[in-house]
């Protein structure tokens, strides 16, 4: 049987992996009609290789700026320096591994076909006209050419590695039935949902080196132990974040079966008991960490969601086992391929 409880410990946040891959380039395939040429940042050269292939500026911009427009319609505009810092380096990330797994399924002899290629065009909203009908002058004489400018790479072999890709992801689809006592572990870990405080800091600090090139540093521990003491003793830790790039925010509705969706990657299943284990009388965790950050959580109220269907629970714990399996297989190609970032220090631009 499988355990729940151990599962959550064990595993990252169950993102669905193979999505972000796909969906980082979404603000390539939602270029507007009004975009034009002078709009392309003038600047060349590659934010990364992987095992020789180049990752591209052109690429990374248009990526960026994708995702800050997302995160911009929900902070109405105005988004803090600390998560523009995390776009940039979770962007360039999930180019770094969708480049990754391109390489295997193209290894692996898999692609998609120009049927499947044309279903999935017609399915775009932004290539539609006001009828409703494909407007295939806009696609073949300014979209195309356009992409194609702009990323030095051809939208349409694009697209066909990503229907590629999600059709490999699609095989690996473990069939899963649960278990009337995985249901009943899941229940009772949904029953409340909690609202931490979290601190994030990060465990290395890009600055500009002198050939203009960022290098990492390791973030001071003197500072991150005095903001520790601090907030454990319940003083105002605001003005120590900025010198740490920290990041304060609060996190709710969390059920005890979602605390990995605390973290940013995978933590040691040691300091996913520690957040469980947190209570009234002991709100306030030790410090913490995973891969590339310290944390540092506050509980600070229960409320009691709505009962769960069966089939609810049902859907969720088949969509956790698949998503855990396809983050695994992911994380062991990047682990195994040579990669060489170059993320440029001054403010990104964007198309």
């Amino acid at each position: 049987m499988l355990n729940i409880l151990r599962e959550i410990k064990e595993h990252t946040a169950f993102k669905i992996a193979f999505g972000l891959l796909i969906v980082v380039f979404a603000g390539f395939f939602g270029m507007s009609r009004s975009m034009n040429s002078g709009s392309a940042p003038q600047r060349g050269g590659d934010v990364a290789t992987v095992n020789g292939a180049s990752i591209s500026y052109y690429q990374f911009a248009s990526a960026v700026e994708n995702q800050m427009n997302s995160i911009k319609s929900i902070f109405g505009g105005n988004v803090p320096k600390n998560f523009e810092d995390n776009i940039v380096n979770s962007v360039l990330e999930q180019l770094v591994q969708r480049e990754v797994a391109s390489q295997f399924v193209k290894s692996i002899g898999l692609t998609a076909s120009k049927t499947e290629l044309k279903e999935s065009l017609l399915g775009m909203e932004q290539f539609l006209d006001a009828n409703g009908k494909f407007d295939l002058e806009y696609y073949n004489n300014e979209y195309l050419k356009q992409y194609k400018q702009i990323t030095g790479r051809s939208f349409e072999e694009d697209m066909k590695d990503d229907l590629a890709m999600q059709k490999f992801f699609d095989t690996l689809e473990t069939p899963y039935t649960p278990s009337a006592d995985d249901i009943k572990i899941l229940e009772t870990l949904n029953a409340k949902n909690y609202s931490y405080d979290v601190i994030q800091i990060p465990k290395m600090i890009s600055t500009p080196a002198e050939d203009g090139k960022s290098q990492d540093i390791p973030t001071d521990r003197a500072k991150i132990d005095q903001l520790v003491q601090n907030y454990q003793n319940g003083q105002d830790v605001t003005a120590l974040l900025p010198d740490l790039k920290a990041d304060k925010k609060t996190r709710e509705g969390i059920s005890l079966s979602q605390v990995n969706t605390l973290f940013d990657s995978t933590p040691a299943s040691e300091h996913v008991e520690a957040i469980l284990n947190l209570s009234e009388s002991a709100s306030i965790s030790k410090l913490l960490e995973d891969d590339k950050n310290f944390y540092i959580f506050k509980r600070l109220f229960t409320t009691k969601p709505a009962p769960q269907k069966v089939d609810d629970l049902k859907t969720e714990l088949t969509q956790r086992w698949s998503q855990t399996f396809q983050t695994a297989i992911l994380s062991n190609l990047t682990q195994n391929a040579d990669i060489k970032k170059n993320l440029p220090t001054e403010k990104t631009e964007t198309p």
